[in-house]
């Protein structure tokens, strides 16, 4: 688990700890630091996974969902911040994967009634 502020704020950076026993100490130590600072939302914690990521662009009108593909990240799980390489179709995603991916993505769309475009990343975990 990676803590770390929701928006960046300079001489705060992310900690993170090289040993278990240390961990504890270096969590207390940054959410004081963060805690500090007045935000609506102050902190995030990060998991990161290692496997494939996936992603997938869909167009929902509240009803129905087009789903043009599903892309492969080229980079490690997140380590690229935008400026990324996808591959299509994905390398690592089996048809039975596929089906899933589409499935979750038309589920999460429709529960949340998204009217427009909407991009979810996946990780093969």
């Amino acid at each position: 688990m990676l803590p770390k502020l929701k928006q960046p704020v300079s001489g705060c950076p992310i900690q993170v700890p090289q040993t278990k026993a240390r961990y504890a100490q270096k969590l207390t130590e940054y959410m004081r630091i963060i805690l500090r600072i007045k935000q609506d939302s102050p902190v995030l914690i990060d998991k990161y996974l290692l496997g494939p990521e996936i992603e997938v662009d869909a167009i929902c009108d509240g009803d129905n969902v087009f789903i043009p593909g599903i892309m492969e990240q080229v980079e490690r799980t997140g380590i690229h911040s935008g400026d990324s390489i996808a591959v299509y179709p994905p390398p690592d995603l089996n048809e039975n994967m596929k089906i899933q991916v589409l499935a979750i993505t038309e589920k999460i769309c429709k529960a949340l009634s998204v009217r427009g475009l909407v991009n979810i990343q996946f990780v093969l975990y």
